[in-house]
């Protein structure tokens, strides 16, 4: 029974150290999350937009180039924008800069 109780240890110290890890390695890359309503979009073409500007949750307005690998359409992200339905930004901080890496509803 000690021997079970020390491998369950193990592996909860284990899955925590690999989750502090990969909060500290996103934090030091300047990525974050922030959740709010699209006030703009900008289209690059049909399939993809360039920019959106979101009113995060705490007011700040945040404007972010939005990453070509984001399969999100124009027109799905005005739905957003005129049903005021919210969604959550992963960004990355690139100079002056944000960059959408992924959009979540």
């Amino acid at each position: 029974m000690a021997r079970r109780a020390a491998g369950s240890a193990a592996i909860v110290a284990g899955m925590s150290l690999l989750a502090w890890t990969g909060y500290t390695y996103a934090a030091s890359r300047g990525e974050g999350r922030v959740r709010g309503a699209i006030t703009e979009v900008v289209a690059r073409d049909i399939g993809h937009a360039e920019f959106i500007t979101l009113r995060a949750e705490d007011g700040r307005e945040l404007r972010f180039r939005v990453h070509p690998s984001i399969d999100w359409t124009p027109g799905h992200l005005r739905e957003h924008m005129t049903f005021g339905q919210a969604v959550t930004v992963s960004y990355r901080q690139e100079g002056d800069a944000l960059l959408a890496v992924r959009l979540d509803d």
